[in-house]
């Protein structure tokens, strides 16, 4: 039976949501980017969001519903919708 039919099948007994198949899949090398990434945040990101973002974007103040001051916030996005793409940072509206 290929992977397709096995997911239909279990889609189909309710084994598992429709959600759970529409979930972006972890990239292999995952824990790498991760270590990366946060270096890069600590070092260059951060800096710039707390000079520019955070006085209108960060704990009470949080014009158009966008908090900065959390990673929860940062993923969730604000009014406009989410602003960072997950393993695609160029199409992020905060790129």
């Amino acid at each position: 039976m290929n992977l397709n039919r096995f997911l239909k099948l279990l889609l189909m007994l309710g084994l598992i949501i429709p959600q759970a198949l529409s979930a972006p899949l972890i990239p292999p090398d995952h824990g790498e980017r991760l270590v990366r990434g946060l270096e890069i945040f600590q070092k260059d990101i951060r800096p710039l969001l707390v000079e520019h973002c955070v006085k209108c974007h960060g704990g009470e103040k949080t014009k158009g519903g966008f908090d900065l001051t959390t990673r929860e916030g940062l993923l969730k996005g604000g009014d406009g919708g989410a602003a960072v793409e997950l393993y695609d940072a160029k199409v992020s509206k905060l790129y």
